[in-house]
């Protein structure tokens, strides 16, 4: 019984320790115009195609957007220029792609 319980604890204690965590990222908008946001999460190690890039709200200057990348997934956000949907090359203000950690994390970041 003892040998049975001890090695239940140290696999518990091991998977707790390889366990990713939430990451929680904030956008704040300094390019001084109006930015379209755009995002997608997918399971870490699948593609994300500019196709499924949802969204197109606006980001006035000077306003903060935050996202979270749940455990186990990864972002994908780009801020374009124009509303024209998640694939347009030539308008893109600024993009960047998310990755979660062993501990939950939250930083911000500048669009310029």
């Amino acid at each position: 019984m003892r040998r049975t319980l001890l090695a239940v604890v140290v696999v518990g204690v091991i998977g707790t320790l390889s366990a990713k965590a939430d990451t929680t990222i904030t956008f704040v908008n300094k390019s001084g115009k109006t930015v379209y946001i755009y995002s997608a999460t997918a399971a870490n190690g699948a593609d994300i195609d500019c196709g499924q890039l949802a969204g197109g709200s606006e980001l006035a200057s000077g306003a903060t957007w935050s996202t979270t990348v749940p455990t186990g997934r990864y972002g994908w956000v780009k801020f374009q220029r124009t509303a024209e949907g998640g694939c347009g090359i030539g308008n893109n203000e600024f993009e960047t792609k998310i990755f979660t950690t062993k501990e939950n994390k939250s930083d911000t970041v500048d669009v310029t």
